[in-house]
């Protein structure tokens, strides 16, 4: 299914590449979520880094256990590790070119609880070239991969993302290419491809947030590309927990005082 879609997005894409991009955002709050700054490292790598980070993580799973697949949230944990918690985007959807998403679409509600402390990537709308992908995402070696990447992503794109109602502004700043990164590839993997170790490059846009309070919080984000008719979004009931601490088993003995 991703291969359908994305075979019918690129196939008008090298005919319309321009290098503007719209926002689609209706606020500016005065308040809301902690987005890191992308000229910083934060939590041991820069934006770049961690966007190859996710898609090592993302392109990993097999598409029935992969988080984007998931349209309740029992797998948002799936191989999570390190600093950062990534939230993975929805599946492509296509539509009208020309158009936009249609109005009250349905969008799967993920439900999901991390950690308190935990900071979050959000992949807003990006994509990937390989050496093991058929044109238009093949390429030999790490310039025709960056080359490959930049012209997918050159198209204008639409960015959302709101946290609590708070809409985050000036998405289009937070555009990264990521290093070249490795990842083996299972069966029945999100490429289309047989199992195979590749090399890649991914383009995107992306949000690093600092740790939300514990706690409910709703999380929507996404992007589209009205030339091409293509789009992707996703929604999270995040649950932020605090640590348990349980109490001593009964009959533990205290501690003893020592005596003077």
């Amino acid at each position: 299914m991703r291969r359908l879609i994305t075979v019918f997005m690129l196939s008008c894409t090298l005919s319309l590449i321009g290098p503007a991009v719209s926002v689609a955002q209706d606020a500016t709050p005065t308040a809301g979520p902690t987005v890191l700054p992308l000229d910083e490292p934060a939590y041991g790598a820069t934006y770049a880094e961690w966007s190859a980070r996710y898609f090592e993580w993302f392109l990993s799973f097999p598409l029935a256990v992969n988080p984007a697949t998931d349209a309740t949230g029992e797998r948002c944990g799936y191989g999570q590790s390190g600093p950062v918690f990534f939230l993975a985007g929805g599946m492509p959807t296509p539509f009208a070119v020309g158009g936009t998403p249609p109005a009250g679409a349905p969008i799967p509600m993920r439900s999901c609880t991390i950690p308190a402390d935990t900071p979050l990537l959000l992949h807003l709308f990006g994509a990937n070239c390989s050496t093991v992908e058929p044109p238009p995402f093949f390429g030999r070696d790490e310039a025709e991969l960056r080359a490959c990447a930049k012209a997918l992503m050159d198209l204008p794109a639409v960015l959302t993302a709101t946290v609590d109602g708070q809409v985050v502004p000036d998405l289009t700043r937070y555009r990264v290419q990521s290093p070249l990164f490795r990842v083996t590839l299972p069966a029945d993997n999100w490429l289309g491809v047989p199992p195979a170790t590749t090399e890649a490059v991914a383009d995107g846009y992306w949000l690093l947030l600092a740790p939300l309070p514990p706690g409910e919080h709703d999380i929507r984000f996404g992007g589209y590309l009205p030339d091409v008719g293509i789009g992707a979004e996703s929604a999270y009931q995040l649950t932020v927990a605090e640590p348990t601490v349980m109490p001593p088993a009964s009959g533990t003995p205290a501690a003893a005082t020592p005596a003077a």
